[in-house]
């Protein structure tokens, strides 16, 4: 498996490496405003995108995946756009604009990656120790009270008993059923 995503990595790279060499000449137009400009373009998508998700009240799963999509195909839309009205000697100029839009467009995912990868590292540790810790604290009351009471299989019998009268006993059902409701 390894092995794949190193040939998959290294065939990537080559394929980036030509193009770039093959498109250098697009890449000395890029200027401040061409980036700026470019870069308006997805990222008003995702905020429009967003917006009108949120308008409508979708679930945050689907605002962001509707904020996504509209970002990276607005520059797809912009690409098909000016290839199909200009013809091939004007192409290659007319694409740098769309073509530096979709080179920007996953920039914000590249920076939200690695505090959002982090946030769930932490987030599942926090849960497995609070997991082991329920699990610790059950076994040990459970362990208590089948020393002390020791019912076998009629613990999965629903009966009803006065806890009121006996104070331990009346101590050890609230702790159980704080456990329970944890």
């Amino acid at each position: 498996m390894i092995f794949l995503q190193v040939i998959f990595m290294l065939t990537l790279a080559v394929f980036l490496g030509l193009l770039i060499y093959a498109k250098s000449y697009t890449f000395v137009k890029w200027d401040g405003e061409l980036i700026l400009s470019a870069a308006l373009l997805p990222y008003g998508g995702y905020i429009l995108g967003g917006l009108f998700a949120w308008i409508c009240q979708f679930d945050w799963s689907l605002i962001k995946t509707i904020a996504i999509e509209t970002g990276m195909q607005s520059t797809a839309v912009c690409v098909l756009v000016v290839m199909s009205i200009s013809g091939q000697p004007d192409n290659d100029l007319a694409l740098i604009l769309p073509i530096a839009s979709s080179v920007i467009a996953g920039f914000p995912f590249f920076i939200i990656l690695p505090f959002y990868l982090l946030y769930h590292r932490i987030a599942d540790q926090k849960q497995m120790r609070k997991d082991d810790l329920e699990k610790k604290s059950l076994s040990d009351s459970s362990a208590n009270s089948q020393s002390k009471l020791s019912p076998g299989p009629l613990e999965l019998i629903d009966c009803k008993i006065d806890v009121s009268k006996n104070e331990s006993l009346q101590n050890e059902f609230e702790v159980k059923l704080n456990l329970l409701e944890q």
